[in-house]
């Protein structure tokens, strides 16, 4: 009950970040030049301080409690509630809350929390809530949502319009496969091949199947 109720907190307050971030955001400055960088950077609240809005940084940059930013990290943005720099080429990561980016090479994750996310070239993963739109790579998590998928999604429940590889939960559902789905229920609307106890194609030669379905 208690990990039940930090998870609802977690994603609740994600909702409202991700509302204050986009708020935020709409006037921001332009990025500052690669060359201008630092090493190290904490922040305690979105915005403050000021100097973790647009910067460069190349190593750590913390968030104590949260941490957010239009800038670009090169190395590890850890939090303990919110990390929120948008391009992050390296580690992302929350232990109670959400971790938010435009762009993540390498790993988004949160333990208490969603992530959410544009493109992940990597690993995005939580124990809650995944959603982004586009993903190269493993996408495990609670329930994982997401766009175009081309690597594999692993969870209980996923969900994609477009996915190239592995899908593999009790519930699959994507409008468009190429590749396997592994679940109790599997759904396409066009194209895949599904083992499972429900499979479902749309569009395939037997639309309704038990074990195995197959349509390419």
């Amino acid at each position: 009950m208690k990990k039940m109720t930090l998870m609802l907190a977690a994603l609740f307050c994600g909702a409202w970040l991700v509302s204050a971030q986009a708020e935020n955001k709409k006037n921001a400055p332009e990025l500052k030049p690669l060359d201008n960088w630092t090493f190290f950077q904490i922040g305690f609240f979105p915005g403050i301080p000021s100097g973790t809005g647009n910067s460069n940084v190349y190593g750590l940059k913390l968030g104590a409690p949260m941490v957010d930013g239009y800038g670009r990290v090169y190395g590890i943005e850890p939090s303990l509630l919110y990390s929120g720099t948008d391009y992050v080429n390296g580690i992302q990561a929350t232990w109670v809350g959400p971790s938010i980016c435009k762009e993540t090479y390498g790993i988004q994750a949160a333990w208490f929390g969603p992530t959410i996310a544009k493109k992940v070239y990597g690993l995005q993963a939580s124990c809650a809530v995944n959603v982004l739109d586009d993903i190269m790579g493993f996408q495990p998590g609670a329930v994982n949502i997401a766009k175009n998928v081309c690597g594999f999604q692993a969870s209980v429940v996923n969900v994609a319009e477009k996915v190239t590889g592995l899908q593999a939960s009790a519930v699959n559902v994507t409008k468009e496969i190429t590749g396997l789905q592994f679940g109790a229920v599997n759904y396409s609307r066009k194209n895949g091949c599904q083992i499972g106890a429900i499979n479902i194609i749309e569009d395939g030669w037997i639309p309704f199947t038990l074990l195995f379905n197959i349509k390419y």
